[in-house]
């Protein structure tokens, strides 16, 4: 006997696990008279070929028909609309060569019989109008299999159709793929439903459809948009642009899909009393856009993103997560739970909180969505963010966001940040890509730092009495964007004070009913348009603000009234500085300097605020030579100015500038030394005494023209003060980037000879320099890659790979190190002959007439498997016939022959050997158990229960038996209380952690008595000789489906009319879905 034992027990708990998926699938799973289909009938027509019963339309073939015939379809294209009205079999003689074209006219096929079996076709070009379809079914209990749909408004449309099975077809190129109206019970297998408009869709009172085993990828809009009481279970949804899976409904199975690369990858709506479970979402999210009733009605149990947990808490308190790995984190109703040092990204949203409060988000790199609803009293501070959505009373701050993060095939969200609620305080962040307000009121945006964006601050939809001041705000199209989206949807009473805005378009624009706003204090530069009010933007204050270099208006009001312009500077404009189209507005102490045309009004407006206090300063009107005296030095001309193209005059235009200095800087950085210059500063009616700077770091400088080194790299603001001679102040602010010292890249690895069989496991020894390394990134030159900062990873073949690693800095700077690995295959110590899984086989008694695959493995001593070799096989056979089909290879057929007897395997590599003994007798019979799930039955007379069983089976982890009556599984494994008895004629699944034979004593079952109850059987073929599923279907009353269970595969294997056959063997187990209870003898 052997002493070499290769491969581990797997755990119990894996098993159970594993009974679980099985238990999903089979009570979730399908309805045992889904896939019902007439048989076949006495007669078989023929369709484009010669002879008797042969039509050339098929149309012609349908129509000489009775109930139950066969309409057997030759190759070609049948340009026809076909009309099923009788219980057929429409098969092709090929699904690529059978054609059915409708040439967009009406339907290609239309079924208004039950229980039609269409199977081998390509149909296509069905009118692309509603309610036209390639197939239009309006009956019940058909099968369409094995066909090509293409190109419609649907390729499938059902209508008030129940119990249809729709297997292993292609649909594509339709407005939807497959839609429902009305429909129940249908069954949506192993299908490809790809670039249509809508994957699969439906209306009305439509329930208990299941999709299964399916591929819907490149929908343009959705990938499923589910009906009440639908199951979608092992699909692959990926690349739909927009949403994946869409619920708006009720009461959905969602189980084992894998979800990637979406817009939205699982999107729930006024949607409750789901089942999401052990779902796998690749740079996608699920979603629950909801209120908490329905968001705490909802079961989301082993779902993972990006490979990394989905932690779905609710009703949760005082509980911090830190440093925890998670894809996607999910609150619902939690309070004092601070979530600190995580980091998520690449999928759309990242963190999700419903009616949850004292939240807190710290120190976090989440690039993906934060998002707060009906929430409040939470804090988020301190992270690196790619989206923000808040609700009410929560404080952002010390937060990079930038929007500016593509996720393949992510369906973007406007903005970086956005406010729906009230009373927040969003402050001294830096955000690429904007803040959205919606419905947002009471709430302070200041000291942030905001760029890259096409709206740097929009207001939508009633957002009111918002503080948005001190910021900073470069390389926007529009500074402040506030528009109502609808009629009485009003932005009113917010105050814009003190905003340094660099813009290309329009600094502050408001349009369409935005009131009682002030806008003070704020710089705007290269705007077309500094400040534009339009259309019943009334009641405005705009004063005091510094509008430079513009090509349009500085400040253009059009169709808003009763608004004050007063006390702004506007410089260096190209066209107009004051542009007015709207009447009741007063204009004064504004100045306008260097501009085309400094002033312009089409109606009879107020442009002074009488005398002494004046009118407006214009550059074009202060000296004598252009008309402008001032005799009596009251610093007001003597004249008036007529204002263009209206009747407004300025009866006091201003000699002089109006006002205090003003201060504007420039600088260049050099490395980390910064030349400031504020040679551009000065004062109206007077000189600058003083420079006052503060540059941001904690410390301060004086002087015109000033030079700065800063300790390390990063943002700073920075600002000048500046005071004349008549002690007026004003300051300006700006932003500015010091150049960072970019990260040094390094790594080592152990171990320092890597070997194919064991991880190399990799340590980051980069550097930051002079600040962090926040972002890791390994390529390990077999395609793989890694975002761990100490990633482990195996190769599984030796040679050279060029590993390289990338870092990013804390401000962004990156640097690439690459190193070259050698992983050598360990030397052969040994050799075993072994299963696929790698684990040895041991001596065994077999029964004759049993073959299996045996494999000659390789091992290292140290290393253990290496890999499967080449060996040179033979037996050595004592009374027994025992064979091989090959003398070299790294696998062989081993047959036991029809003898009694014993025979050794052997097998020989290099010198290497290794043998196994087998004793074959006749009075046994045999099983192979691999890895995984087995479906058996015992075909001898036993005396085991499930306890006994799973002791004599070596490597079994778990039994599993179906009770028919209650339609539920009875699972045994060591520790569970439950032990039930072995019968004849039963199914049961056993799981096993390895590959294995069993044997038993043979002796055989004659007949069974196994009641047949409605709904789904497992029984297990007991006969010596084989059957097919076909037969069972044809001999067990009232049966709708046959299901096998593929072991080597791991998979299930169907049979309803219409699809493919397969063999059933002595030892197989089955199972049958009935409609009506009976009695199983052994019959098929």
């Amino acid at each position: 006997m052997k002493t070499k034992r290769i491969g581990g027990i797997l755990l119990v708990l894996v098993s159970v696990v594993m009974a679980e998926f099985i238990i999903a699938e089979m009570k979730d799973g399908l309805h045992a008279g889904q896939a019902e289909a007439q048989t076949l009938g006495r007669n078989i027509l023929y369709v484009g070929g010669s002879g008797p019963n042969n039509y050339t339309n098929i149309q012609d073939a349908i129509d000489n028909a009775s109930n139950g015939d066969t309409i057997k379809v030759y190759n070609g294209t049948y340009y026809e609309n076909v009309v099923i009205n009788k219980t057929i079999n429409l098969i092709g003689e090929d699904r690529n060569g059978t054609i059915i074209d409708a040439e967009g006219n009406g339907i290609a096929v239309k079924v208004n019989a039950n229980k039609v079996n269409i199977s081998n076709f390509t149909l296509k070009n069905a009118s692309l109008y509603y309610p036209n379809a390639v197939i239009k079914v309006q009956s019940s209990f058909n099968s369409i299999s094995y066909c090509d749909i293409i190109r419609g408004r649907s390729c499938i449309y059902f209508e008030h159709s129940n119990n249809n099975t729709i297997l292993t077809c292609n649909i594509s190129d339709s407005d939807t793929g497959i839609y429902f109206e009305h429909s129940n019970n249908n069954t949506i297998l192993t299908c490809n439903i790809s670039d249509n408009r809508n994957g699969v869709d439906g209306e009305g009172n439509t329930n208990n459809n299941t999709i299964s085993q399916c591929s819907i990828k490149n929908n343009e809009n959705m990938g499923i948009s589910l009906p009440s009481f639908s199951k979608v279970l092992h699909c692959n949804i990926s690349r739909n642009p927009k949403y994946g899976i869409y619920i708006s409904t009720s009461y959905n199975v969602i189980s084992n899909c894998i979800i990637s690369h979406n817009g939205y990858g699982l999107f729930l709506e006024n949607s409750q009393y789901n089942k999401i479970r052990n779902n796998s979402l690749i740079e996608d999210s699920l979603f629950i856009n909801d209120n908490l009733y329905h968001f705490t009605h909802q079961i989301v149990e082993n779902n993972s993103v990006n490979g990394k947990p989905l932690l779905y808490l609710l009703n949760q308190t005082n509980i911090v997560l830190d440093n925890v790995t998670m894809g996607e984190i999910i609150l619902g109703n939690c309070s004092n739970l601070s979530i600190r040092n995580v980091k998520i990204s690449t999928t759309e949203f990242g963190i999700e909180c419903v009616s949850c409060d004292n939240i807190t988000i710290y120190n976090c790199d989440i690039f993906a969505s934060v998002w707060f609803s009906d929430c409040r009293d939470n804090v988020v501070s301190s992270n690196n963010l790619y989206h923000v959505r808040i609700s009410s009373y929560t404080t952002v701050s010390n937060n990079i966001i930038k929007d500016e993060i593509e996720i393949p095939g992510s369906y973007v969200i406007e903005g970086a940040m956005e406010i729906a609620g009230s009373h927040n305080i969003v402050w001294n962040n830096s955000i690429e890509g904007g803040i959205m307000l919606t419905g947002a009121t009471y709430n302070n945006i200041s000291y942030n730092v905001i760029k890259n964006a096409s709206e740097g601050v929009t207001l939508l939809v009633y957002s009111k009495y918002n503080n948005i001041s001190s910021n900073i705000l470069s390389n926007v199209s529009y500074g402040i964007y506030a528009i109502p989206l609808w009629a009485g949807a009003h932005n009113d009473y917010n105050k814009i004070i003190h905003n340094l805005i660099e813009c290309n378009i329009c600094g502050i624009y408001m349009q369409d009913n935005n009131d009682n706003n002030v806008i003070r204090g704020n710089s705007i530069y290269n705007a077309s348009t500094g400040i534009y009010l339009k259309i019943n933007c009334d009641n405005a204050e705009i004063s005091n603000n510094t509008i430079i270099n513009f090509g349009w208006a500085g400040i253009q009001l059009y169709g808003s009234a009763n608004s004050y312009i007063i006390g702004n500077t506007l410089k260096n404009g190209k066209k107009y500085g004051i542009f007015n189209a709207v009447s009741s507005v007063t204009v004064f102490h504004n100045n306008l300097i260097n501009i085309t045309t400094p002033a312009r009004d089409f109606d009879n407006n107020t442009w002074d605020n009488g005398y002494p206090s004046g009118g407006n300063y214009y550059s074009n009107f202060d000296e004598s030579s252009e008309g402008a005296w001032d005799n009596n030095s009251d610093g007001i001309v003597d004249s008036s100015y007529n204002i263009s193209d209206g009747p407004s005059i300025d009866h006091y235009p201003l000699m002089h500038p109006y006002g205090p200095p003003y201060a504007i800087f420039e600088y260049v950085i050099e490395n980390k030394t910064v030349r400031f210059n504020a040679s551009l500063s000065g004062d109206y009616n007077g000189y600058i005494v003083s420079y006052k700077w503060n540059f941001g770091d904690g410390t301060n400088g004086i002087g015109k023209i000033v030079n700065h080194t800063y300790a390390e790299g990063g943002y700073y603001t920075v600002t000048l003060t500046v005071t004349d001679d008549d002690g007026a102040t004003n300051s300006t602010t700006k932003q500015i980037i010091v150049s960072n010292v970019p990260p040094f890249a390094d790594f080592t690895f152990a171990p320092l000879n890597p070997v194919t069989t064991l991880p190399v496991y990799f340590t980051d020894l980069s550097n930051g320099l002079d600040g962090s390394i926040v972002l890791w990134y390994w390529e390990f030159g077999d395609g793989s890659t890694s975002d761990k900062q100490n990633p482990s990873h195996q190769y599984y073949y030796e040679g050279t790979y060029v590993v390289n690693l990338t870092v990013w800095d804390d401000d962004g700077a990156n640097d690439t190190i690459s190193k070259n690995i050698t992983v050598i295959k360990p030397s052969t110590d040994y050799i075993l002959i072994t299963f696929s899984t790698k684990n040895e086989i041991f001596d065994y008694n077999i029964s004759t007439n049993f073959s299996f695959i045996a494999y000659a493995s390789a091992f290292n001593y140290t290393y253990g498997f290496i890999e499967f070799v080449n060996a040179n096989w033979s037996t050595a056979n004592f009374a027994s016939n025992a064979s091989i089909n090959a003398t070299q290879g790294k696998n062989i057929l081993f047959s036991s022959g029809w003898n009694d007897g014993t025979a050794i395997l052997q097998a020989e590599y290099n010198g290497y050997t290794d043998s196994v003994v087998f004793t074959i007798s006749s009075s046994l019979f045999s099983f192979i158990l691999y890895k995984g799930w087995n479906l058996i039955t015992l075909p001898c007379k036993n005396s085991y229960n499930a306890s006994s069983l799973f002791n004599d089976i070596e490597g079994c982890s778990i039994i599993l038996s179906w009770n028919a009556s209650l339609q539920d599984f009875m699972l045994y494994a060591p520790g569970t209380p439950y032990d039930f008895v072995i019968e004849d004629g039963h199914g049961y699944f056993v799981g096993m952690n390895h590959d294995s034979i069993f044997s038993l004593v043979d002796s055989p079952i004659q007949s069974v008595n196994v009641t047949l109850y409605i709904g789904w059987n497992m029984l297990g073929w007991f006969k010596e000789n084989e059957t097919n599923a076909s037969s069972l279907y044809n001999a067990i009353e009232n049966c709708s489906i046959i299901l096998s269970w593929n072991a080597s595969l791991q998979n299930f294997e169907l049979y309803a009319p219409g699809t493919p056959d397969f063999v059933i063997k002595q030892g197989d187990g089955f199972l049958v879905a009935v409609d009506k209870q009976s009695i199983w003898h052994g019959e098929g």
